[in-house]
């Protein structure tokens, strides 16, 4: 079942992510709030002892869209990264998570 209410956050890349064959530079992207599951299985790709590479791998799974393209989104594209941009999809994961947060529990009714 998709998750209606889930919420993204817009953010613009400073030199882009390349896609594609044709090597196209997207500058625009969305990332959505964690899952439990994002968690578990970014556990399972790299052990937490190892931060940088969990967090890459959570940023993979938190991408919905980098210019029109809608994914999947692997470790490596996201490791490709200017480390400036890698910056900005941090900083913006973060944010996306806190706003999660904020947001008052909805109660199930099953």
């Amino acid at each position: 079942m998709e998750d209606t209410n889930e919420i993204t956050l817009q953010r613009q890349f400073k030199h882009g992510m390349i896609i594609g064959k044709q090597k196209t530079k997207h500058m625009d992207f969305v990332v959505r709030e964690a899952s439990t599951m994002d968690m578990l299985e970014a556990e399972m790709e790299a052990s937490t002892a190892t931060p940088l590479n969990f967090n890459t791998h959570m940023a993979a799974r938190q991408l919905v869209r980098v210019g029109d393209y809608e994914g999947p989104f692997t470790f490596n594209m996201v490791a490709k990264l200017h480390r400036d941009d890698w910056a900005i999809l941090r900083k913006a994961i973060l944010e996306v998570n806190e706003k999660g947060e904020d947001e008052p529990a909805v109660e199930q009714t099953d």
